[in-house]
């Protein structure tokens, strides 16, 4: 594996195994999954505003644009 496209699908490859044998895992990752949708539900606009100030140097612009439909 020398690129990040080869290692990413081993890491899935991987991750589907252990998700098809061990129940365990598999409820552990729904229920993480639950958790994050509950966190986050109402939220998702913030949340990307915030990512964006967390990362922005100085300033943040937002355009709504109501003409746009995709």
């Amino acid at each position: 594996m020398t690129n990040p496209q080869e290692i990413i699908a081993e890491h899935i490859v991987r991750k589907i195994k252990v998700i098809k044998t061990d129940t365990e895992v598999f409820e552990s990752f729904v229920n993480g999954e639950r958790s994050v949708r509950n966190d986050y539900r109402g939220r998702a606009i913030f949340e990307l505003f915030q990512n964006a100030v967390d990362k922005a140097k100085s300033n943040v612009w937002i355009t709504l644009d109501k003409t746009k439909k995709d």
